[in-house]
């Protein structure tokens, strides 16, 4: 996963131009207890409710590969499957990258689905997703906080 405690990820939608920021406040590393070992890491950002908003889950399991899971984007994507996507340059208004896949979502139909495409970058992460209801967000920013 590359994201780490104390991060900041500011994005800007491309077309209405406003902005939201994920605090990164921990990572949590687990092993659950059970016959299906597996290794997971995850991110979440949680509303005033207390509600999951966004959740980006890496790991892998006993009987299974491994995997990149984001919220909202049709569950699991291997990383086999990943890896064998192309690689594509990207730029933002303020970054640039040379490392990025496009995931798209399995079923674009689905009603849970809410994410769509993801612009992932192998070292930074979600450089930009499209979101149905909002349209496309683009990574502003990504810089350590001092807020730990």
């Amino acid at each position: 996963m590359p994201y780490k405690s104390g991060e900041e990820l500011v994005f800007v939608n491309t077309s209405n131009e406003k902005v939201d920021t994920i605090f990164i406040k921990k990572i949590e590393r687990y092993i659950p207890d059970g016959p299906m070992v597996y290794f997971n890491e995850t991110i979440a950002a949680i509303d005033k409710n207390d509600r999951q908003i966004v959740r980006v889950s890496a790991g892998y399991g006993k009987y299974s590969e491994s995997y990149l899971s984001i919220k909202g984007l049709d569950g699991r994507h291997s990383l086999k499957e990943i890896s064998e996507k192309p690689v594509i340059e990207f730029e933002t208004q303020n970054l640039s990258f040379d490392d990025v896949v496009i995931i798209e979502a399995k079923n674009k139909q689905s009603d849970t689905n809410k994410v769509i495409k993801v612009h992932w970058s192998k070292s930074k992460g979600i450089v930009q997703y499209v979101d149905v209801e909002n349209g496309t967000w683009q990574i502003l920013n990504q810089q350590s906080s001092e807020r730990n």
